[in-house]
């Protein structure tokens, strides 16, 4: 339907990084679960082997992880970033991370790698993404190891900058909440919300975040697009604060 994708790894094609063969199947996460319903394969293991995943500690092992299938988010702008006492009161878990994004062809998918990195422990991932329409994107991601991940560095777009944030995961309402503070482009804070269906109705949000509008589908606010830059150098403006509320 969408015509034949790159290999995911580095230029010589490395090998796509799945279950062990023969490997037990562990109770699965409540998040793995929604990703499966929503046609992703994904495997989850034991809590001790806990690691980061696309943003979330996912209950996944990095050699194990496969995702495929479909994104679907609620992204929302915001006033600005809790305070340290308010990120605790909500339970979050921050993950540091650098995304870079890869070079391509029109109409091809996005492809972005991703370090992210939480009490130590660090997890690499290749994405691919291709917008389906509204808030729904068609995505294939894969755990890669380091030496991937520095060979996928040379494919690096040099017209797309670095997209560096501290993601603060926690769940509210029977969802997973993902609240991006963004040190490049300096001063932005964005929620994305994971949803199971596009026409569900709007999730519930912890009220003490000041969120001034559902920037969903504005293409200024998809990360690619954060990465981008003028002609003249200069990155495109990205508003984030009360003037822009409405």
């Amino acid at each position: 339907m969408h015509g034949a994708r790159p290999p995911v790894g580095g230029p010589a094609g490395d090998p796509i990084l799945t279950a062990p063969r023969g490997a037990p199947a562990p109770r699965e996460s409540r998040s793995a679960g929604a990703k499966r319903r929503r046609g992703r394969r994904s495997v989850a293991v034991d809590p001790a082997d806990q690691c980061l995943v696309d943003g979330a500690l996912r209950l996944v092992d990095p050699a194990w992880m496969r995702t495929d299938g479909l994104e679907i988010e609620r992204k929302y702008l915001l006033a600005g970033a809790p305070t340290p006492a308010e990120l605790t009161a909500l339970g979050s878990r921050p993950i540091r991370m650098e995304q870079r994004y890869l070079r391509g062809t029109a109409g091809s998918p996005v492809r972005r790698i991703r370090r992210s990195e939480s009490n130590g422990s660090v997890v690499y991932t290749y994405t691919e993404k291709r917008n389906v329409g509204g808030i729904v994107r068609e995505e294939r991601e894969r755990a890669v190891d380091a030496a991937t991940y520095d060979r996928l560095l040379l494919e690096v777009d040099p017209d797309l900058r670095p997209i560096r944030k501290t993601r603060h995961v926690f769940e509210f309402g029977g969802h997973m909440l993902e609240l991006d503070v963004f040190d490049e482009p300096p001063g932005l804070v964005l929620l994305e919300i994971e949803l199971e269906r596009a026409d569900e109705p709007e999730p519930e949000r912890p009220p003490l975040l000041r969120v001034i509008r559902d920037v969903s589908e504005e293409w200024a606010y998809f990360n690619v697009n954060l990465a981008r830059v003028r002609e003249d150098g200069v990155p495109y403006p990205v508003p984030a604060g009360p003037q822009d509320r409405g």
